[in-house]
C-alpha cells in the first residue's frame, strides 16, 4: 500500500503537517502543549502551520526524502474541526504530488459530514480514534464534544459521540476509504471494552486496528484524578493477541507519532550529505538571498572542491504569487547538500533547512573565502553529526 501505517515493511516515509489547531473534542488523556520536540505522542507539535507554510514543507522534504508517500494531518486539534486549513492544504498537494497518498485522522465528530469532500479532494486513508462505544465508558474519557455551535456533556455528550463515530466509519467503509481504528487503552476505564470496539468495527470491514497504551501525560484531567500508568505491558500484548484472533488486521509498530512528525516510522535517515551550496551570481560573492537566488555555486565539503554550477526556474519567492510548483526546482537543487551560504535566508525557510539537517551560513563575504573557511578542520569538528550529516526530520 506504501502507507507506513499499513505496510510493516517500513519502507515508506510520511509527513504530518500541523495545521489543524481547534479541536472540538475534550479527551481527559490529551494535552496540546506545543514545543515539546522529545515527547512522541498525537497532539504535540513544535508550531502550528498556515496551510501555504505545510505545502511549503512538504515539497521541501518531497524534494529532499526518498519514499516519502504519504501526506496527512492529524492535529495538533481535530483537522475536521479546521476544515478550511485542511481542505487547502490537501487539495494544493495532491494538485503538487498526485502519486501522493492523502491521509487523515480525525475523532469522528465532524467526519459524516465531511466524508463528501474528503472522497473528492482524494483523501484514501481515514484514522478514526474511537476509545468506547458504550456510553457510560465514554463519558469516563471525554469532557465534552462541540457540535454544530453547540457544547454537549455527560450523557448526551457521550450518546451523541457514541453514535457519529459509528455512523462515520460505516460509511468511510461503504464509500471505499481504508479505515484504521485507534482505541487509546485506559487501564480500570475501558481495557475490558478494547476487544468488544475491536470486533465492532471488524464486521464493519475496517483495514486495520491500532490500540495505543494510554501515556500519562501531566495536566491532563486523567492525571489529576491519579491515572497515571499506561497498561501492563502483559496486558497490552494480550490485547493484541486475542484481537488477531478474532480475524484483525492488528497494528504493531505504531510509534504514537507527533502531528509534525516526518519520516519512516523505523527511524532510517537519508543517505549522508556532502555539498556545501553558495547562493551566487557569478561565483565571486555571497551575493545573493534564499528568497530569490536562481543559480547555486557547489563545493566539496571537506575539500573545498569546485563541483559544479545548478540554475533553477522560478525562485523561492514564488510562494508569495501561490507558484509551488516553481518551488520544486528551488527546493530540489539541495538535495545533497550540507551547508548553504547565502546573504539573508527567512526565518521559516531556515527551520526547514536545519529539519533536513542542512547548515545554514549569512554573509556577503566571497565565496572562495567562506568556502575556505567552511572546510578548516575547526569548522567541521564545531558541527554535531546530527547539522552535518544526517536527516533532521522529526521521527
Amino acid at each position: 500500500m506504501k502507507h507506513p501505517c499499513f505496510d510493516k515493511a517500513h519502507d515508506y516515509g510520511r509527513i504530518h503537517l500541523p495545521v489543524a489547531k481547534k479541536c472540538n473534542l475534550g479527551c481527559n488523556f490529551c494535552n496540546r502543549k506545543y514545543d515539546c520536540f522529545n515527547e512522541s505522542r498525537p497532539g504535540v507539535t513544535s508550531r502550528v502551520l498556515s496551510p501555504k507554510e505545510a505545502v511549503i514543507k512538504t515539497i521541501f522534504y518531497k524534494e529532499n526524502m526518498e519514499n516519502l508517500s504519504v501526506v496527512g494531518i492529524s492535529g495538533p486539534g481535530d483537522p475536521l474541526a479546521n476544515i478550511k486549513e485542511t481542505k487547502t492544504t490537501l487539495t494544493i498537494l495532491k494538485k503538487l504530488y498526485p502519486e501522493l497518498k492523502l491521509c487523515l485522522s480525525t475523532n469522528g465528530v465532524n467526519l459524516l459530514e465531511s466524508i463528501g469532500w474528503l472522497s473528492e479532494i482524494g483523501v484514501g486513508y481515514v484514522t478514526v480514534t474511537v476509545n468506547a462505544l458504550i456510553p457510560e465508558i465514554a463519558e469516563k474519557i471525554y469532557s465534552f464534544v462541540v457540535k454544530d455551535g453547540r457544547v454537549y456533556k455527560g450523557m448526551e455528550m457521550a450518546e451523541l459521540l457514541v453514535e457519529l463515530q459509528k455512523k462515520g466509519v460505516e460509511e468511510l467503509v461503504a464509500r471505499g476509504f481504508k479505515v484504521k481504528i485507534n482505541t487509546v487503552c485506559i487501564p480500570g476505564i475501558n481495557d475490558n471494552h478494547v476487544v468488544d470496539i475491536g470486533r465492532f468495527f471488524r464486521k464493519l470491514g475496517i483495514s486495520l486496528f491500532n490500540v495505543i497504551p494510554l501515556i500519562p501525560v501531566e495536566g491532563t484531567v486523567f492525571w489529576r484524578k491519579g491515572l497515571r500508568k499506561p497498561p501492563e505491558k502483559k496486558e497490552f500484548l494480550n490485547i493484541q493477541t486475542v484481537l488477531a484472533s478474532e480475524g484483525l488486521n492488528v497494528m504493531t509498530h505504531c510509534k504514537t507519532c507527533r502531528a509534525d512528525a516526518v519520516g519512516k516510522l523505523s527511524g532510517e535517515t537519508e543517505k549522508n550529505r556532502s555539498l556545501i551550496a553558495v547562493t551566487s551570481l557569478n561565483g565571486e560573492k555571497v551575493d545573493s538571498h534564499f528568497g530569490s537566488f536562481k543559480r547555486l555555486y557547489l563545493f566539496d565539503s571537506f575539500t573545498g572542491e569546485f563541483c559544479g554550477v545548478r540554475d533553477i526556474e522560478g525562485t523561492y519567492n514564488s510562494i508569495f504569487f501561490n507558484d509551488f510548483e516553481s518551488l520544486k526546482s528551488v527546493l530540489g537543487v539541495l538535495k545533497d547538500c550540507s551547508v548553504l551560504v547565502t546573504k539573508k535566508v527567512g526565518g521559516f525557510p531556515k527551520c526547514l533547512l536545519s529539519e533536513l539537517g542542512i547548515s545554514v551560513i549569512e554573509t556577503g563575504e566571497s565565496v572562495m573565502a567562506t568556502v575556505s573557511s567552511l572546510t578548516s578542520k575547526s569548522f567541521l569538528n564545531s558541527l554535531s553529526c546530527f547539522e552535518y550529516c544526517g536527516f533532521g526530520g522529526i521521527q
